[in-house]
C-alpha cells in the first residue's frame, strides 16, 4: 500500500547534481564579470566622447580664446584613444572570448604611456591657463555646471585614460579566477593578464613620480617669490623634514631640514600660521665626498649630535634625543647608497678643481681659550681676537691669521667670474693685479699650518702677496740722513766681532770729538771710508749707512790703536779741517743714528718686557687652573668619604634586619 509520500532520492543522486550547479553558478559568474568589463568600458568610452564634444570641439571652433596652439598639448592624444577603445568595445560586444579581443588590443597601450607621460605638463599648461586667462576660466566653468557634465571638471575627465588600466587588471583577474581549466580562453586570458601587469605597473611608477614631483612643488611654494628658489629636478623625491639646531660660531640656530633623494638644504621661517614662510640658507647636494657621521659622547650634546661633510658647508647639527639623530642619519644614509649603487654621485673635485675634499668644521668661539695652533696657545684677550682658519676651521690668534691665500674652491669662483665677465655680468676682482695674471675672486685667512700645507698650489698668489707683506713686516723705520749721497743696505750680516755695547761705542766717539783734528779726521772717515763698528745684536735690527759715491778713489788709512777703527790719511785732515760745518753735520749724524740704535734696543726690550708679562698670565692661569683641579679633587674625596659612610649605614641596618628575621624564625621553630 502507497503511503502518497515521494520515492525517496538515492545519495548518489545528490552528489551528481552538486557539480552540476557549482558549475552553474561559476558560469552565471563568469557571465556578470564579463558584462561589467564590457559596462565600463561602455561608461568609458561614452565619458571620452562627451569630453571631445563638450570640451575639444568647442574651444577648437572658438576664436575668441585663440586656443588652437595649446589644444594640442591638452588634448592631443584624447582623439586616438577614443578610436582605440571604440573598437575594443565593438570586438567585446561581437566575440565571446575575452581574451583573444584584450590581446589584440594590449600593444596599442603604449599610446596610454605617452598620454600618462605628458599628463604632467598637460596640468602645468592647464592650470596656468585657468590663472592667466579670464575667458578660459569662464568657459570651463560654464561647462562644468552644464546637465550633461553632471559636475564633472575638465580635470576629472583628463585623468580616466589613467584610472582605466588598473581597472582592467582587475576585470580580467576575477574572469580569470571564474574560467575552468579546459576553456579554450584561458591561455590568451593569462597572457593579457601578465602584460597588462606590466603596463599598469610602468604607469604605478609614473603616478609615484608624478606625487613626487607634486610634493616637491609644493614645498618650493612655502618660499619666498623674491628668492626665486627652484627645487624640482628629474628624479628628485622628497624624503622628510624637520627641525635640527646648526652649531654656529658664536651660538645654535634652529633650522628647518628638508632631506631629498639628492639634496639636502635648511631654511629658517618667517611669519606665522598660513602666512608662515621659509627663507632658504643653504644647499647641500649629494656628491662622491658628501658624508654624515653620528657623534656620541659630545662632552657639550651628549649623544645628539650629527656631523654633516659638504662641499659648500660644513657643520654639527643638534636633534630633540638620539631616535631622531639615528632616523636622520640612517634616512641620510639610504639616499646616498641608492644614489651609489645607480652610480649617479658625481666626483666634484674633479669637475671644481678645489684643493679640499669637503669644506672644514668651524670651531664654535667657546670651544677654546687659547689659540689653537701648538706653537702658539696664547689665550684669547679683548685684544688678542679669535679668527678661523678657512682651511681647517680652527681658533686661531690674529697673529698666526696674518697669512691669506685663496679659497679652496677658488677655481670654480675664478671660473664663474670669468663666465659673467665675458657675457658682461662680472667686473674686476680683488684678488689679484689686472691683465694676463690670475685673479682670485675670495681670499681668506689661513693658520700657520695650513698655509705651510697648501701654499704650493697658489706659487703666483704667494710669490706676490705673501712674501711681500713679509717683506714689508720685516722692514723697520730709522732716522736716516737724508741726502743723495747716502743709501740704505739691509744686510744682516756682519764681518766685525767687536761685543761693546751702544754705549761705550758712544762715548768712544765722544771721546775722540775732542781733539778737532782727530774728531774731523774721524767723523769723515766714517761717512766716506768705513761704517763705525756695530755690534752684531745691532746690525741685525737697524740698516747701514754708506756713501753713494762709487767712484772715490780709495785712500791708505791710518788705524787708531785705541779704538780699533780707520783713520783718513794726512793729506785729508787739512782739507777737512776748513769745513766746519760738514764736521757739525756728521757729528749730528752720528748722534741721531746712535740714538735710532738706543730706540730699537728699548722698543726690543720692551716686547721682551711684554712677553714676560704674558707668560706669567699664562702662569698665573696655570696655577689657577690648578688650584681648581685640587678643590675639586678635595670636594671629590669629600663625596666619595659621605658616599661610604652613607652605604656603610646602610649594610649595617641591612644585618641587623636580617639577624632579627633570623632570630623570629628560631623563635618560631
Amino acid at each position: 500500500m502507497s503511503s502518497g509520500l515521494p520515492p525517496p532520492v538515492s545519495d548518489d543522486d545528490d552528489d551528481a547534481k552538486q557539480p552540476d550547479e557549482r558549475e552553474q553558478k561559476r558560469q552565471r559568474n563568469r557571465k556578470r564579470a564579463v558584462d561589467e568589463l564590457i559596462a565600463t568600458e561602455q561608461t568609458y568610452v561614452d565619458n571620452l566622447r562627451l569630453l571631445k564634444e563638450m570640451y575639444f570641439e568647442p574651444l577648437q571652433n572658438n576664436k575668441k580664446l585663440k586656443l588652437k596652439d595649446k589644444l594640442q598639448s591638452i588634448l592631443g592624444e584624447i582623439e586616438t584613444i577614443i578610436n582605440l577603445n571604440a573598437n575594443l568595445l565593438s570586438t567585446l560586444i561581437s566575440n565571446e572570448k575575452v581574451g583573444e579581443s584584450m590581446l589584440q588590443f594590449v600593444p596599442f597601450l603604449k599610446m596610454y604611456q605617452n598620454y600618462i607621460n605628458s599628463h604632467e605638463a598637460t596640468s602645468a599648461t592647464l592650470t596656468d591657463l585657468i590663472k592667466n586667462n579670464s575667458d578660459f576660466s569662464a568657459f570651463l566653468q560654464q561647462q562644468q555646471n552644464g546637465a550633461r557634465s553632471k559636475g564633472q571638471s575638465l580635470q576629472s575627465f583628463l585623468i580616466l585614460p589613467i584610472q582605466r588600466i588598473p581597472r582592467y587588471e582587475l576585470c580580467l583577474k576575477e574572469i580569470i579566477k571564474l574560467t575552468p581549466a579546459e576553456h579554450p580562453d584561458l591561455p590568451a586570458l593569462q597572457q593579457c593578464f601578465e602584460q597588462i601587469c606590466q603596463v599598469n605597473k610602468s604607469i604605478n611608477d609614473r603616478i609615484h613620480e608624478f606625487h613626487d614631483r607634486e610634493k616637491v612643488k609644493s614645498i618650493e611654494s612655502r618660499f619666498g617669490m623674491t628668492q626665486n628658489v627652484s627645487l624640482v629636478a628629474p628624479a628628485r623625491k622628497y624624503i622628510r623634514e624637520g627641525y635640527m639646531k646648526k652649531v654656529s660660531r658664536k651660538k645654535d640656530i634652529k633650522y628647518m631640514f628638508i632631506l631629498f633623494s639628492d639634496l639636502l638644504i635648511y631654511c629658517s621661517e618667517s611669519g606665522h600660521g598660513a602666512a608662515t614662510k621659509l627663507k632658504l640658507h643653504q644647499r647641500l647636494p649629494f656628491d662622491l665626498y658628501f658624508e654624515i657621521k653620528k657623534v656620541d659622547n659630545n662632552r657639550k650634546y651628549g649623544n645628539k649630535c650629527l656631523e654633516i661633510d659638504s662641499t659648500p658647508k660644513s657643520f654639527l647639527c643638534i636633534c630633540e634625543d638620539q631616535s631622531v639623530r639615528d632616523d636622520w642619519h640612517d634616512a641620510v644614509k639610504q639616499c646616498l647608497d641608492r644614489m651609489r649603487n645607480n652610480r649617479k654621485l658625481k666626483d666634484s673635485k674633479k669637475k671644481d678643481g678645489r684643493i679640499l675634499d669637503v669644506a672644514p668644521v668651524w670651531i664654535p668661539d667657546d670651544f677654546s681659550e687659547r689659540c689653537m695652533i701648538p706653537s702658539c696657545m696664547k689665550k684669547f684677550t679683548f685684544t688678542r681676537r679669535r679668527h678661523h682658519c678657512r682651511y681647517c676651521g680652527r681658533l686661531i690668534c690674529s697673529a698666526c691669521s696674518k697669512n691669506t691665500l685663496p679659497h679652496f674652491n677658488s677655481k670654480l669662483k675664478q671660473h664663474r667670474h670669468a663666465h659673467n665677465k665675458s657675457n658682461g655680468n662680472g667686473s674686476g676682482s680683488s684678488g689679484g693685479s689686472g691683465g694676463g695674471a690670475t685673479q682670485y675672486q675670495d681670499i681668506v685667512r689661513v693658520g700657520t699650518l695650513c698655509y705651510d700645507k697648501y701654499k704650493l698650489h697658489f706659487p703666483d698668489y704667494d710669490l706676490k702677496v705673501n712674501r711681500k707683506r713679509n717683506h714689508q713686516s720685516m722692514s723697520m723705520t730709522s732716522s736716516t740722513p737724508k741726502g743723495a749721497e747716502y743709501e740704505l743696505n739691509w744686510d744682516d750680516e756682519s764681518e766685525f766681532d767687536n761685543d761693546s755695547d751702544s754705549d761705550e761705542t758712544s762715548s768712544t766717539a765722544h771721546k775722540h770729538q775732542n781733539n778737532a783734528s782727530l774728531s774731523v779726521s774721524v767723523s769723515a772717515a766714517a761717512a766716506a771710508s768705513s761704517p763705525i763698528r756695530q755690534s752684531a745684536r745691532v746690525t741685525a735690527y737697524k740698516p747701514n749707512f754708506s756713501a753713494n759715491n762709487s767712484n772715490a778713489k780709495s785712500k791708505p788709512e791710518i788705524v787708531d790703536t785705541t779704538t780699533d777703527e780707520a783713520l783718513p790719511s794726512p793729506a785729508d785732515v787739512p782739507q777737512m779741517s776748513h769745513h766746519g760745518n760738514s764736521s757739525l753735520s756728521l757729528e749730528s749724524m752720528a748722534g741721531t743714528r746712535y740714538q735710532a740704535m738706543l730706540d730699537t734696543i728699548q722698543a726690543k726690550l720692551n716686547k721682551e718686557r711684554k712677553s714676560n708679562l704674558e707668560l706669567q698670565g699664562q702662569i698665573e692661569d696655570l696655577r689657577a687652573e690648578n688650584q681648581r683641579l685640587r678643590k675639586s679633587k678635595v670636594d671629590l674625596m669629600n663625596w666619595s668619604n659621605v658616599e661610604i659612610a652613607k652605604h656603610k649605614k646602610e649594610i649595617q641596618s641591612l644585618k641587623q634586619q636580617i639577624q632579627k628575621q633570623g632570630g623570629q624564625n628560631t623563635e618560631g621553630q
